[in-house]
């Protein structure tokens, strides 16, 4: 059976236990802003959770404009160097969506 986290809420996926190795699937949606305080800390908890072949879902929007956080993580580029240089996951695969709204989307698979 395949156990999935679903996270959306950042208080959830910062200060609530994850018990490890439980998931098959742990899905971040627009949460990225909101945990960059402990971003490090979070993905090592996502990382425990996950089981041996577990993967990370991320769906995250980047404006062109970024406000906050820049000093952390700039744009998907930012992101991209954060994921290979500070954690041990990898690209499974990656979309990146472009349109009329003033920024860009990533969906992607992150791997351990």
């Amino acid at each position: 059976m395949t156990s999935i986290y679903y996270a959306t809420n950042s208080g959830d996926i910062q200060k609530g236990e994850i018990p490890a190795g439980q998931y098959d699937l742990i899905i971040l949606s627009e949460v990225l802003w909101y945990i960059l305080d402990n971003v490090g800390a979070v993905f090592a908890k996502i990382r425990n959770a996950l089981r041996p072949k577990g993967v990370l879902a991320v769906h995250q929007y980047f404006p062109d404009e970024q406000r906050y956080g820049a000093e952390i993580i700039r744009g998907i580029e930012g992101f991209d160097c954060f994921i290979e240089s500070r954690t041990s996951f990898r690209y499974g695969r990656k979309a990146v969506s472009f349109g009329k709204w003033k920024g860009t989307v990533l969906l992607a698979t992150l791997e351990k």
